[in-house]
């Protein structure tokens, strides 16, 4: 099976005369695994393509980090204690995607030990949504809205990491099963309504289609 999908991507690649010829690649981390997957993206010089033919460098073109658990300053060159490792943001082809919320309130103490402002909570938003930090990070407000979220995604800026307030759908309350748990708004990403989030990123900066014809 895998031998057969790299061979029909060779084909593909060699009808369309495209360099790239390789598959949409979307990483999704929530958490601790948002902290790890952003980091492996960076780490990149280590990832080896397969299809020689095609693209030369491995890539990831959608990252979507669910209330990440690592700092937002780690974006901003010059800030933090821990170091600035994803200021070169810019450099890569990938669209950054952060969710954060007001009610999400896991590990509230990073900030005072290690001053680090968590993606996810409301430290984090408020970073971002700092004067000087606008060169770096576009903050949109979720509304829950297919119509008006497809327009706020459209009207993206390049090169800026797109940080979502999703404090309108992660508020601990899960509409599926009317269960209200806003002490753990954190773990609120496992619905329909992050669902559609997640959907509208994958569709508006990660298409792909392809006809055999």
């Amino acid at each position: 099976m895998v031998l057969a999908a790299k061979e029909e991507l060779k084909d593909y690649g060699n009808k369309q005369g495209a360099k790239d010829c390789s598959p949409r690649v979307i990483v999704i981390g929530h958490s601790m695994g948002a902290r790890l997957l952003s980091r492996s993206i960076f780490s990149r010089e280590y990832i080896k393509p397969e299809l020689r033919e095609c693209s030369p460098a491995s890539q990831v073109d959608l990252f979507v980090g669910l209330q990440g658990a690592f700092s937002i300053k780690r974006f901003v060159k010059g800030a933090g204690w821990e170091g600035s490792p994803y200021a070169e943001y810019a450099e890569y082809s990938t669209v950054f995607s952060l969710t954060t919320s007001r009610h999400d309130n896991a590990n509230p103490t990073a900030r005072f030990i290690s001053g680090a402002r968590h993606v996810g909570g409301k430290y984090g938003l408020a970073y971002a949504s700092k004067e000087e930090n606008k060169g770096v990070f576009q903050v949109i407000k979720w509304t829950d809205s297919v119509e008006a979220d497809s327009g706020k995604l459209s009207s993206r800026s390049e090169r800026k990491v797109l940080m979502i307030d999703a404090s309108s759908i992660v508020d601990g309350y899960d509409a599926d099963t009317g269960v209200n748990k806003p002490d753990d708004a954190h773990n609120d990403i496992l619905d329909e309504d992050m669902g559609r989030l997640i959907w509208l990123l994958i569709k508006g900066f990660a298409p792909f289609s392809y006809s055999a014809s």
